[in-house]
């Protein structure tokens, strides 16, 4: 069964993080991430930079090692030298785990670095050989077992250094013969240049680095940020890849990995590589702890916001973060077997999000966490690591002043204790963790408030997060501004004993549907039996009285975080063609490699041809103007990260025997956009999130029968398109109407209506679905062509040809005509076309060929006329 996980992510970072105008997108910073559980091991690759790129595992007690063949290079003799590297070990079963030798053999002129002293204290030790001279280079600091430290020897003007985490360990002066490795000498990293038994290292080595004649490192330092990079004395450098074993030096040494030394994912967080952040992870189905791990106390250690216990081992949970996401192990919590899992991934980012772990204050003093948001801080959770303790949570919207503070695992109101504050670089908590915690360790989760002051998104301007309050009305339609579609929702009462609660955009439907909700003070299952809130354009509104999210009189804080800002490069990251032949077997799965958010499925054999969004979970005919399945809440199920399944045995979608084309789009800025509103009878505007001026949308009502598709392309007329529409359900051309756009132009951010005609798009109290589709260079395009008697080539500026080709004529009657390389379109009499406005089968013409940069409509073979055409690359 394909691994079941569900993608959204979110926009953050700062303009000058990315480089250039632009600045990170919420995609890069944020992940709503479903999976299924599959009792073993599992990669999670949801697009967020956690860790480093990747590193050389070596499991214990065997023959793993890497060798380098000899060289010259290596030939250190009494030259300036640095060796770096970053490593990761278990329980080693030796004193002498060896974690690299160069030289013939430890008892040799070799120099070296064993995990374990010998006296098994957990420390590192470095040695220099020299026949019968021994020096020893010792970390004064012991090693907790699986946790990444940068490692750094040097030698400069003969004297030893040893630095661990960039602090000075150790010096030694005394070790200066000239023989020591003055000729060519191999390198084995993971074990020593034998299979000596009680020589092998267990764990992980990244980034090791070697470099002959210079000596980087020779005081206190700040570890390397990012991928170690080539210096210009660089002999060696390997181990950053997460599939490969190579060498990124200018040598290009072939490497030799024996026994079961392999390249894996995962590496150093935050210092080396990726950035560092908090993995968040519930089941969806089952009565399990929610399960926290975060980049500064290690992939192994796990807190539960149900409960206060201490953070404790966990090896089966999160097991390493990686640069495209994160793995897990067995754990059950997090990777049962059959189970529907959640993941929320909080990438550290300035102006986003950060995490610290801090020391609690001595009596009497302050406790400080120094953060780099750089920005306000919108809410802080605090949790004591090495006790157990309740989780203290700060927010922007209250009485910090009088050190008002509220309880992540607990259904408790709001509480005070001790006076409070926030900067952009500091959160003093006074003396609210000295009294039971003085002196011991705290990790704190800190999430910024953007106002206006947000850096990210393609114009580097946009705000993406936002921690506010609100009043609570008892009635629906209580709607609260953020400036933002959101996508991630985490609300709780202040005044009243009610649960936590987290909504997001990939479980459950966020407009008009079931919000299916999860309650960090709780380990109970996801709920979805009510509508909670609509997640609008500009933020979110509430749908119902019942739950505990909109009681009147109520004080409600939230976080709400961004839908994703990243505008598409590439077509197929973004749209998908697939055809299938029905089979009447329920739960079908279909594979697009992206989350999709619309999808169009047509029967080629004849019948009706239906779109569909997550948005509303519904889908609608585009052939008819009846509104019957808007309720069919298992046409397509969305709860994949890389494609949907067909839930029924039956339907329009799934007839045994019948053919089928799907497309499958995703939402994204100044590529294409879905928006569901509710009418109001009288000029208004309708907000949306494509972040260009739309240049064709699709408008359908939902409540309401005989009601067409309503259809504005910026083409209709040179002047003013919006006085023109037309009906996607009917083969009339283009005609004039000025109610149903206002004769206003659609912007970046709103389109408009005015009194509307019987229900099309702005009917008092009934509902919409509007798509948007707008031109993204090489990716999409929206446009017009005049056809006549000879050929005429439609320029859409791809890189090949269209992929998917709607064409319309607009100065006349004709059909809806739908084209793609799927099902197949060629020159000559074999373009297989289907029809949006009919219930009729495929069928072959020649009406376009497939030409580099677009597409050509053939002469003669179409009406002459004014065409409209959307076409994907």
């Amino acid at each position: 069964m394909a691994t079941k996980k569900k993608l959204l992510q979110a926009a953050a970072g700062t303009a000058a993080a990315s480089g250039g105008a632009g600045g990170l997108n919420v995609e890069d910073v944020f992940s709503t991430y479903l999976y299924e559980g599959n009792g073993s091991a599992q990669v999670i690759e949801n697009g967020i930079e956690l860790g480093q790129s990747g590193s050389v595992q070596f499991e214990n007690g065997g023959s793993d090692r890497l060798s380098v063949p000899s060289s010259s290079d290596f030939a250190l003799g009494t030259n300036d030298f640095t060796i770096e590297m970053w490593i990761k070990g278990g329980p080693q079963t030796s004193p002498y785990a060896r974690a690299f030798v160069i030289g013939p053999t430890y008892n040799a002129n070799s120099i070296g670095m064993i995990f374990d002293d010998p006296d098994h204290d957990q420390k590192i030790s470095f040695y220099a050989y020299n026949v019968s001279t021994s020096r020893l280079l010792i970390s004064t600091s012991n090693l907790d077992d699986n946790k990444w430290r940068h490692v750094a020897i040097t030698r400069s003007s003969g004297t030893f250094r040893l630095f661990v985490n960039g602090v000075l360990e150790a010096t030694n002066s005394s070790f200066t013969s000239s023989d020591a490795l003055s000729t060519a000498q191999g390198l084995t990293i993971g074990h020593g240049p034998t299979t000596i038994s009680g020589e092998s290292f267990a764990g992980y080595i990244s980034n090791f680095h070697v470099i002959n004649g210079t000596a980087l490192y020779t005081s206190n330092f700040s570890v390397p940020a990012g991928k170690i990079t080539t210096h210009a004395n660089t002999v060696l450098l390997t181990a950053q890849d997460a599939t490969t074993i190579t060498d990124a030096s200018t040598n290009n040494f072939t490497l030799t990995a024996s026994g079961t030394t392999q390249a894996v994912s995962g590496g150093p967080a935050g210092e080396a590589g990726g950035e560092g952040g908090l993995v968040w992870i519930k089941d969806r189905l089952t009565t399990r702890d929610h399960m926290l791990n975060d980049t500064e106390r290690g992939a192994d250690k796990s807190l539960s916001t149900n409960r206060t216990g201490t953070a404790f081992l966990n090896y089966g949970a999160v097991t390493s973060f990686n640069s495209n996401g994160f793995s897990i192990g067995a754990e059950s919590a997090v990777n049962a077997s059959g189970t529907d899992l959640t993941s929320w991934t909080f990438r550290k980012a300035p102006k986003f999000f950060d995490v610290v772990e801090f020391t609690a204050g001595a009596s009497g003093t302050d406790s400080i966490i120094n953060h780099n948001l750089g920005c306000d801080v919108g809410f802080v959770i605090t949790k004591a690591v090495s006790t157990g303790s309740q989780w203290y949570c700060f927010h922007r919207d209250f009485d910090l002043a009088n050190g008002e503070f509220i309880q992540l695992n607990s259904t408790a109101g709001s509480s005070s204790y001790d006076s409070v504050s926030f900067t952009s670089t500091q959160v003093n908590l006074g003396q609210f963790w000295t009294v039971n915690n003085s002196g011991e360790t705290i990790i704190a989760y800190l999430f910024a408030h953007n106002d206006g002051d947000g850096e990210f998104g393609p114009d580097g301007d946009a705000d993406i997060i936002k921690c506010g309050s609100y009043t609570g009305t008892g009635s629906a339609g209580n709607f609260i501004d953020l400036g933002f579609e959101p996508q991630w929702l985490l609300v709780k009462a202040t005044n009243s004993n009610q649960n936590w609660e987290v909504f997001d955009n990939m479980r459950g439907t966020p407009t008009g549907g079931n919000s299916a909700e999860l309650f960090p003070n709780t380990s109970s299952a996801e709920r979805s039996a009510f509508e909670i809130f609509n997640f609008t354009p500009t933020g979110f509104e509430t749908v119902t009285t019942l739950d505990e999210t909109n009681t009147s009189g109520y004080n409600y804080i939230y976080i709400a975080i961004r839908r994703g800002t990243k505008v598409p490069e590439s077509a197929t990251d973004v749209f998908d063609v697939e055809t299938y032949t029905g089979n009447a077997t329920a739960n079908r799965k279909f594979t697009t490699g992206f989350a999709i958010d619309t999808n169009l499925i047509l029967e080629r054999d004849g019948g009706l041809g239906g779109m569909g969004s997550r948005l509303i979970d519904g889908m609608h005919m585009t052939s008819s103007t009846d509104v019957s399945y808007d309720s069919l809440t298992d046409w397509i199920d969305y709860d994949y990260n890389d494609g949907f399944e067909l839930p029924q045995t039956y339907g329009q979608s799934n007839y045994n025997g019948e053919s089928y084309v799907t497309y499958s789009w995703q939402r994204r800025p100044n590529f294409f956009d879905v928006v569901a509103y509710t009418g109001t009878g009288s000029a208004r505007t309708v907000s949306h999130n494509l972040g260009v001026a739309p240049e064709m949308i699709w408008v359908k009502c939902r409540s309401s029968a005989n009601t067409p598709w309503l259809v504005y392309h910026k083409d209709l007329d040179a002047s003013n398109p919006s006085h023109y529409y037309l009906y996607l359900n009917s083969t009339a051309g283009a005609s004039t109407f000025d109610d149903y756009w206002n004769q206003t132009e659609p912007t970046s951010s709103v389109f408009s209506t005015k009194d509307d005609y019987q229900n099309h798009n702005n009917n008092a109290s009934h509902t919409y679905i509007a798509y948007l589709f707008a031109s993204v260079d090489g990716v999409s395009k929206v446009g017009s062509f005049t056809a006549g008697s000879s050929d005429t080539f439609v320029d859409c500026g791809f890189s090949s040809s269209a992929r998917f080709v709607l064409m319309k004529r607009s100065s006349g009657t004709g059909d809806w005509f739908v084209y793609d390389s799927e099902r197949g379109y060629a020159a000559g009499f074999n373009d297989k076309r289907l029809k949006l406005n009919t219930t009729g089968a495929e069928t072959t013409n020649n009406n376009i060929d497939p030409t580099a940069g677009g597409f050509t409509a053939t002469g003669n073979t179409i009406d002459a006329g004014t065409y409209i055409f959307y076409a994907i690359a």
